[in-house]
């Protein structure tokens, strides 16, 4: 009965989110490095050393089905981890911090959705 516990209380700890940083309100920006990859929808972006400094952002601007749920956390982790990227926050929904964030001027979803980098991110699996 304990171990179970324990597994469970494992499995609570792996789904929480490293990213705890309070973002700006809608129409402010988050600047920083990708430090995290949490699915295929969200990324934390480190406004700071400490991961309570980090801000998790759900991308506005990705496609939506199956497809994308299998491939998107990878081609996310080749065309945005550890790069600078600007994030515009939009309206909260639901309690979660929605942006569209660029990297050099242009969408890391859309950067995400290219070929070359969907190939590059199926080696993060």
């Amino acid at each position: 009965m304990v171990a179970a516990a324990s597994v469970l209380s494992a499995a609570a700890v792996a789904e929480a989110s490293v990213c705890t940083g309070v973002a700006p309100a809608s129409g402010g920006e988050v600047r920083g490095p990708v430090l995290h990859v949490a699915d295929a929808t969200r990324v934390c972006v480190a406004t700071g050393a400490d991961p309570a400094d980090w801000i998790e952002v759900r991308l506005a601007d990705l496609p939506r089905g199956e497809s994308w749920a299998r491939q998107g956390r990878g081609a996310l982790m080749a065309a945005a981890f550890a790069e600078n990227v600007t994030c515009t926050v939009l309206r909260p929904a639901r309690g979660e911090v929605r942006a569209i964030c660029r990297l050099d001027g242009v969408s890391i979803a859309r950067r995400a959705q290219r070929p070359d980098i969907v190939a590059a991110g199926k080696a993060w699996r």
